[in-house]
Order: structure tokens, then sequence, then C-alpha cells
């Protein structure tokens, strides 16, 4: 009893958090509701004595020193923000992760920052051995800050803007450098994970409101009926039929028992859910959009939007079987090159492939290859050339048995893909 120094908290903390996961563990096998956390308080000191006066007079030391102390220790003021129902039990554990995260980060700067301050001062020595050795004060500069945030949050990048504005704010000018600012590497990891603290009340805070004004008996626990009306107050577009999957995964041993944490727990899952399916429905849209404004663009580029459609085998046309091979729409007037690989590709020196070659391309402004066309139409295949049927296994080379002709740059490397 009496006022409870903070080791003493902080080791109660740790005692209170091993035994309420036990207890959990212990409910959830005998398919009962797990205990709040303030519940668990009262349980843990019970299990030490009977005596109602000592059980009353520890759980009040318990409260004031965490009130008294959530000022100068992050963790102590999570317990606070639970044990008031602002946040949920769960965040108990994320934020001693975070905290593992951002003074594991802190504790690299430091490490990185005294290994440069040793090179100065070797170099100061080697001038003037009679300099002052600068010493670490613990203390870290703008630039390494903004690193150890880079770091602690990666993504996304508004809300590394803000604990950067949050965390500058509190850095001080140093002494006979006015244009540097720094800050102490505990007040920074304390600001950061504050930081942190307060985000998260901010994206709990209608869901924990709502419970407060359901839970008149201020207990932290409702019924399952009043938070099925929590969740239409939440989400007023909720279906029946959603709540009651809703109410069944919060309450799933039927015990008509739904604690502040779970009811944090279960809404702020569905809402980050329905996030993620708008934003897959959206990439959706977006990617449809884009498809269509491709399709539309092949569709100009062939003509396919104009009162006559091409038939096969006409001017910007390729033949059926190589269709597959090139984007539709691609091979065009306005497309000279492309129409170039497909002719060439189709095997252009045969004769029914001619019509490969649009109006106006480089086929009919290139006289030797118009030539070779017109040569071709008078002259059989080459010798082991391949059907048309089989497109990869022929080989055009740069010269033939019909003489020699200028090949496409692209054909030194160019092969068209083999059919299924």
């Amino acid at each position: 009893t009496g006022d409870i120094s903070l080791p003493e908290l902080l080791h109660f903390i740790k005692l209170l958090l091993k035994s309420k996961a036990e207890g959990d563990e212990a409910n959830a096998m005998a398919r009962l509701p797990p205990e709040t956390l303030e519940q668990h308080i009262y349980t843990l000191i019970c299990s030490k004595t009977h005596k109602e006066e000592v059980i009353k007079a520890r759980v009040q030391a318990v409260f004031d020193s965490i009130e008294a102390h959530a000022k100068t220790n992050v963790l102590v003021a999570v317990i606070g923000k639970v044990l008031s129902g602002e946040v949920e039990e769960s965040y108990i554990l994320k934020h001693q992760q975070m905290e593992g995260v951002v003074y594991d980060n802190i504790h690299v700067a430091m490490l990185e920052r005294e290994a440069q301050m040793k090179k100065v001062s070797e170099a100061a020595s080697a001038t003037n051995p009679s300099s002052d050795i600068p010493n670490q004060d613990g203390t870290l500069d703008e630039m390494q800050v903004k690193k150890i945030i880079d770091l602690t949050i990666p993504w996304p990048m508004d809300k590394r803007t803000r604990l950067l504005k949050a965390i500058s704010a509190q850095m001080k000018r140093k002494e006979l450098e006015p244009d540097r600012y720094i800050i102490h590497h505990e007040k920074l990891g304390a600001g950061i994970l504050r930081f942190l603290l307060a985000e998260r009340l901010a994206e709990v805070k209608p869901i924990s409101e709502h419970f407060k004004s359901i839970d008149h008996d201020k207990v932290g626990v409702i019924d399952v009926s009043h938070f099925k009306h929590l969740l239409m107050a939440v989400f007023p577009s909720i279906t029946a039929r959603r709540a009651q999957q809703l109410a069944v995964s919060a309450d799933p041993f039927d015990n008509n028992v739904v604690n502040s944490n779970t009811s944090v727990r279960v809404v702020q899952a569905f809402k980050v859910a329905g996030q993620q399916e708008a934003n897959a429905t959206a990439m959706k849209e977006v990617v449809g959009m884009k498809g269509n404004v491709l399709q539309q663009q092949g569709q100009r580029d062939v003509g396919v939007n104009q009162s006559v459609s091409p038939q096969p085998g006409a001017a910007g046309q390729i033949p059926p079987q190589y269709a597959s091979q090139y984007p539709a729409g691609r091979i065009s007037q306005q497309n000279p090159q492309q129409a170039n690989i497909a002719a060439n590709n189709a095997g252009f020196y045969d004769p029914q492939y001619k019509d490969a070659a649009p109006s106006g391309s480089v086929y009919q402004n290139q006289p030797t290859q118009q030539h070779f066309i017109q040569r071709s139409a008078r002259s059989p295949p080459r010798q082991g050339s391949a059907p048309p049927s089989q497109p990869g296994s022929r080989q055009p080379s740069a010269s033939n048995a019909m003489g020699s002709y200028p090949m496409p740059q692209f054909a030194a490397t160019h092969q068209p893909h083999q059919q299924a």
C-alpha cells in the first residue's frame, strides 16, 4: 500500500500481463469470456490476500501510481489508456514491439555518432594534442532523427511526415551551433512512442466512445445485443446478417458477454478488411479503365471504329495464324515499323502475305524491298522453308538463292514465338 515507485510499478505490470495471458488461455479452454485488464488486477491481488480492505487499498494504490507515472513512462501511459477503455488491450503487445524497434534504431544511430566523434577527436589530436576531446552527450541531430523515423515508420508517408513535425517541435538549438538542432535520444524514443499511441487513440476513438455510451454500468462489458447496436452506430450501412457474423466472432462461446477490448479488435478488423476490399475494387476499376483505353486505342489504329471494318488480309492486318504474336491494333499506317516487323515474321517473301504491308508503309516506300516482293510473287519459295503453318521454324537470312536484299534492323535478333 502507499505510493508505488516506477520500478515497483513496472514489475507489477510485468506480473500482471503474464498472469493475464495465462488467465485468458485458461478461460478459453473453459469456453469462458476473457477478463478485462481491470478485472484481472482484482484477480491478481485477490490471489495474494482475501482481506477486503487490503484488496481495495492495493487496487487504489495501483491506479493512483499508474496515473502518476503515465507522464514519465510510455508503457504506463498505455496501461492507463487500456484501463480507461480508450485503446484495446492488444495494443500493449504492439507497443512493446514498437518500443524494441525504436530503441534498436536509436542505438544504431548512437553507435554511428560515437564512431564519427571518435574520428573527429583522433584528427584533432593529431593536429593539436592539447585539444579537448568531444564527449558523447546522448543527443542526435536532425539528419539522424530523420533517419531513425524513416526506419521506424517507412510507410505511410503522411504519418511519417506528421511524426517528423512533432519531433522537430521538441528539438532545441545546440549551444555554439545555432543552425543545428538536437534532441536527447531518450526523449526522442518517448516522443515517437507517444506519437504512435496518439495515432492509435484517434483511430479507435469512435469505437471506444460508442462503447462507453452503451456501457451504462461502466464495467467495461456489454451484451451481444448492445454490441450489434455499436456496429450499426459505427457502420450505418452494415447488414443484419453481417452484424450477426461479427457478433459471433466477438462472443465465440455464446456467453452473451463482449468486453471493450474485444469490441475494438473486432470492429477495427472489420474496418481494415472493408478498406482493403475497397482498395482492391478501386484497383480493378483502374486496371479495367486502362484496358479499355488501350483497346480503344488499338481499335482506332486498325480502323475498327470506322464505318467499314477491314477484312482479314487487308491493309493494317497480319495473317490470322500470327495475330496472337502482336497486340491487336498496333499494325497500321501510323506504325510502319510494326508493319515491317509483322510482314517479315509472316514471311514477306511469299506473295500471299504481301497484303501484310499496308499502303504507305516501308515496303511500298523502299524500292528494293518492293522489288523483292515482286520477285517473290514470280519465284517459288526457298527450298527447306517451312509452310506458313509453322511460323517459328523459318529463319530468314541476309541472302538467298534469288540474290541479296536488305534485312530490317531487328531481323538478327527478333524471332517469332512458337505457336501452342
